[in-house]
Formats: structure tokens, C-alpha cells, sequence
């Protein structure tokens, strides 16, 4: 569009290089904030599979585009896209907040397949993103746990309601131990949820945006 266009990627220069240019070399970086229309999906695939210095970033915080104008101009840019999330995930980052916006009708343009997975005609994803220490649990990991607690809890009831039928005062007692299960589950996974977007020592909030 006459308002916004993809950074021409020839012309960025590794994080590295920027942070010696800033004086910031060895330095941890707290947040990382990628606004570029479009280079993100490039800059994420070097910092994530090409051995870069992600383990020196706490959070990103970045816009994820979709158009072909902004990043996905060919398969070829969808195929490093594709990676970039790949790597992200054996790299053990995940989103800690996520939230729909839109962009300009004028970019509304998708390569097939692209925008099947888009929500409106001028989708754009803003996102926040750490990595998970190993001692702690992936977000699909927390989900798993909780899906199988409230499995474990139906299926007893279905059996428990078969043999003493819907008065559950006449159900044993490991049927409240599985309820109560399951509800420290879904308290787990909203708590770990909710602690990750305040992870650093200065207690950094992930930008909000309106």
C-alpha cells in the first residue's frame, strides 16, 4: 500500500552487529520489540535456527504478518515462516499474550492457502513471546494436563452415575478427589499463565495494545 511496505531485508544487519553498534555487546536484552511490516518472520528465522543469540532475549514482542506485500511474498517466505515457528518451539519460546488486529484493506492480499488460516481480510497478530526454563511446563503441556484431569473426572462420573445413579452424595469419595483435580488444573494453568507476563526482575509488563 502507498502507507506501509515490507523493510527491504537486504538492509537489516544481524542483532549482533546492532548491539555492538548500541554498545550493548554481552548485554541481555529484556524486550525485543519487532515492528518492520513484514521483515519479522526473517529476523525471527535468524535469531531462532540459524544459532543466534537467542538465549540473551527475555521476551519479544512482535506484530505477525500475513499479506503477500508484508513478508509472505512467495512460498519461499512462507516456507521460512514455517520454520521460524518451528525452531521457536524446539527452542521451548511460547506466546504470552496474543490478540487479533487489523491492517489495511489495501494489503488485503493473501497467497493461496495463506488465507485459510486468517480470521478477516486484513488480519494482523500482535503477540508476546518467552522462552520456557525446562524446569517448567509448555503451554500444551499445561493444556494437556488439565484436558486429562476433566477426562478422568467424566469418565468416572458417566461410571459412577451407571452404578449409583445422579445422587453423587451416594458416590465414593475419589470422585471429589478427581474434581478436585481437575480444578487445580485449569488454577495451575491460569496462574502460570497469568506469572508470565511479569518474568523479568524489573517486572515488565508486555506492551498493551489498543
Amino acid at each position: 500500500s502507498e502507507r506501509y511496505s515490507p523493510v527491504d531485508q537486504s538492509r537489516l544487519l544481524p542483532l549482533e552487529d546492532i548491539k555492538i553498534k548500541l554498545g550493548h555487546h554481552n548485554r541481555s536484552i529484556d524486550v525485543l520489540n519487532l515492528d518492520c511490516e513484514g521483515c519479522e518472520w526473517g529476523v525471527i528465522h535468524q535469531l531462532a535456527c540459524k544459532g543466534s543469540e537467542t538465549h540473551m532475549i527475555k521476551q519479544i514482542i512482535t506484530e505477525f504478518h500475513f499479506q503477500k506485500n508484508l513478508g509472505m511474498h512467495n512460498e519461499k517466505h512462507v516456507m521460512i515462516a514455517a520454520e521460524a515457528v518451528s525452531c521457536l518451539e524446539k527452542n521451548r519460546w511460547a506466546m504470552t499474550s496474543i490478540e487479533s488486529a487489523g491492517a489495511s484493506f489495501s494489503d488485503s492480499s493473501y497467497l493461496k492457502g495463506v488465507s485459510s488460516v486468517v480470521y478477516s481480510k486484513s488480519f494482523l497478530l500482535l503477540a508476546s513471546l518467552r522462552r520456557i526454563p525446562e524446569h517448567e511446563k509448555l503451554p500444551y503441556e499445561l493444556i494437556e494436563d488439565e484436558a486429562n484431569a476433566a477426562r478422568n473426572e467424566e469418565l468416572k462420573m458417566f461410571d459412577y452415575a451407571r452404578k449409583y445413579g445422579m445422587d453423587r452424595t451416594r458416590w465414593p469419595n475419589d470422585f471429589a478427589q478427581l474434581n478436585q483435580k481437575r480444578k487445580d488444573a485449569v488454577s495451575n494453568r491460569r496462574r502460570v499463565v497469568k506469572s508470565r507476563k511479569h518474568f523479568d526482575d524489573n517486572k515488565y509488563v508486555e506492551e498493551k495494545h489498543t
